[in-house]
C-alpha cells in the first residue's frame, strides 16, 4: 500500500486528502460499513474466495486515496473466510477508535462524538451499518444453510 501511496502522489497532481468529517459515531459506524460492504456481503452473497479478495483490494485502494497511514486489509480477508467477520468488524471500529482519539488528542482535528452541523451525516452512517450488517447477516444464514444441505447429500 505504500507503493500505491506514492503512485497517486506521482500519478495524480495537487493531491490532497478529502476532507471527510470525523466524529465518534463515524468512526465507529465505519467498521461495520465497510467490513460489511467489501468483505462479507461479497463473500456470503458469492461464496466465492476470489470475490472477497476482489472486495478487499477495492477496499484497500480506497483507502491507499483518503488515509496517510498503512492498512492491514489481509486480517480481514482472512477472517470473512473462516467465517469469523463478526470479529473483523469489532477490529475495525476498535482500531478506528484508537486512532481517532490518538489524532484527536495530539490536535490533527476536532474531537467531536456527533457532528452538530449535519446530524443526518452521522444518522446516514449509523443506518446505513445496521441494514449492512442485517443484511450480511441474512446472506450469512443462507450461507450456512447452503453449507448444510451440501454437507447432507
Amino acid at each position: 500500500m505504500v507503493i500505491g501511496s506514492i503512485v497517486v502522489d506521482i500519478v495524480v497532481n495537487d493531491y490532497s486528502e478529502p476532507t471527510i468529517p470525523l466524529t465518534v459515531i463515524s468512526v465507529i459506524f465505519a467498521g461495520p460499513f465497510e467490513e460489511t460492504l467489501f468483505f462479507g456481503i461479497p463473500f456470503y452473497l458469492t461464496g466465492n474466495n476470489l470475490v472477497t479478495l476482489a472486495g478487499g483490494l477495492v477496499w484497500a485502494s480506497l483507502h491507499i486515496l483518503n488515509t496517510p497511514t498503512v492498512q492491514v486489509s489481509s486480517l480481514a480477508y482472512l477472517t470473512w473466510l473462516f467465517v469469523k467477520g463478526w470479529f473483523a468488524i469489532v477490529s475495525h471500529s476498535i482500531w478506528n477508535l484508537i486512532f481517532f482519539a490518538a489524532g484527536c488528542t495530539n490536535g490533527e482535528f476536532p474531537c467531536r462524538i456527533i457532528n452538530e452541523k449535519d446530524y443526518l451525516i452521522d444518522i446516514a452512517y449509523v443506518s446505513t451499518s445496521a441494514v449492512f450488517i442485517l443484511l450480511t447477516y441474512l446472506l450469512f444464514l443462507r450461507y450456512q444453510n447452503k453449507m448444510v444441505s451440501k454437507s447432507i447429500k
